[in-house]
């Protein structure tokens, strides 16, 4: 009863943030996370917030910008896909 403070804090952070599996979760679909641990010693609680950011690895430089851009290239004036790449 004497930690009832922190069990209310847990259960704060717990209802304002949705819980993930680690060895599930993809991180594609993470764009930020927010971890927080207890510290027994002195009962304060660390937050702990990181941004989420994917880059495409190990692709060549014309492949990666029609990734990452939401915009399409204009395809008509080219004969072969190879004039585009």
């Amino acid at each position: 009863a004497e930690k009832r403070h922190l069990r209310i804090a847990s259960l704060v952070f717990q209802s304002m943030f949705p819980a993930i599996n680690v060895k599930t979760v993809k991180l594609g679909d993470c764009k930020r996370v927010l971890l927080l641990n207890l510290n027994e010693d002195n009962e304060t609680i660390e937050l702990r917030h990181y941004l989420i950011r994917t880059k495409p690895v190990g692709v060549n430089r014309s492949i990666k910008r029609i990734i990452t851009t939401s915009k399409l290239p204009n395809l008509q004036s080219a004969e072969d896909i190879s004039e585009i790449l």
